[in-house]
């Protein structure tokens, strides 16, 4: 196992998607004295703190017991730094001090969500994770990192920073939290595939306006805008992720929402009519065989194709 670093592509569009979040500006600077030292970047840092409360949302009970499993996981991971063909050995005590760097942030991110310890939502994770990094053979280096942090009182135009509260865990999406730049870059992408299934409008059983959203709430996905860019199949005149939009399609038309006492298919469920809908004409497979995870159907794995539905399931309750 191994951490795969960011390409600059990823480093700059990932960015984008945190610069509009006061907790992650705040990181920026004691996290990029740290990269100067041989660590992670800011973003690589926050991607990954991101990426384990993610994993915490999707636990339905006993959330504060996956802390003490993620201690472990991340140092494995941080033992190697595989950057393209370079491959860089790291000892021990530097995988600790990255995977605690990332707990920390993720602390950070959880106590967040209110003032009061008593009434705190995430009371248990907060305990469970403090445990942890306070833990005295990491001889405190969280604590110089909280350190670090809270003395980061005033930005670079000499504005005192206010932290909003803000629960992490209830944030499905992070549009308000990117910057414009990100934002803008989500719309062109939005207004790109629904140009390209403008025809599938007829065959919808939601409002397309829902339709929209879902997408927007796809591509606000990390991960996501990266594989929707990608040209595949490698011949389809779009270039971009043809693939892709007839999986989530696919998704779709297997899915059903409650409407009026009754159930229905959020689309129409007719592969034929659904392929025939697409201003560039893909195989049929790509919607019929959309679960085939590891085959040449699918693009998604199983664990990115149960956040794209329930991205969807979210999205299509909350504009009944």
């Amino acid at each position: 196992m191994a951490f795969i670093r960011f390409t600059q592509e990823k480093l700059d569009s990932y960015r984008h998607r945190y610069l509009g979040d006061a907790l992650f500006r705040t990181w920026v600077e004691t996290l990029t004295r740290l990269e100067l030292k041989g660590d992670l970047n800011p973003v690589e840092i926050w991607n990954e703190a991101e990426s384990l409360r993610v994993r915490l949302s999707e636990v339905p009970e006993h959330r504060d017991m996956e802390m003490h499993f993620f201690m472990k996981e991340l140092m494995d991971r941080y033992s190697v730094f595989q950057n393209g063909e370079k491959r860089t050995e790291r000892s021990e005590d530097e995988a600790t001090a990255t995977a605690l760097c990332v707990m920390t942030v993720l602390f950070s991110q959880l106590c967040d969500a209110g003032e009061d310890a008593e009434n705190h939502p995430h009371k248990a994770m907060c305990r469970a994770l403090a445990t942890i990094i306070t833990n005295p053979q990491y001889k405190e280096y969280p604590e110089k990192l909280i350190q670090a942090f809270t003395r980061k009182r005033y930005d670079n135009e000499g504005k005192k920073i206010i932290l909003p509260i803000t629960d992490y865990m209830q944030m499905e999406n992070s549009l308000e939290r990117m910057d414009e730049v990100a934002r803008g870059e989500i719309e062109a992408m939005v207004k790109d595939v629904l140009e390209q299934t403008k025809g599938v409008r007829a065959l919808c059983k939601i409002e397309w306006d829902t339709y929209e959203s879902i997408w927007r709430a796809i591509c606000a996905e990390n991960g996501m805008m990266e594989l929707l860019k990608k040209v595949d199949p490698r011949n389809n005149a779009w270039g971009k992720n043809l693939k892709m939009v007839c999986n989530v399609l696919g998704l779709m038309k297997d899915m059903h929402i409650e409407r009026d006492g009754k159930k229905d298919t959020l689309i129409e469920n007719n592969v034929s009519k659904i392929r025939d809908a697409i201003e560039d004409k893909p195989h049929r497979d790509y919607i019929a065989k959309c679960k085939d995870y590891g085959g040449s159907t699918c693009v998604f794995t199983k664990k990115q194709c149960e956040r794209i539905e329930k991205i969807i399931s979210t999205q299509s309750v909350m504009k009944l």
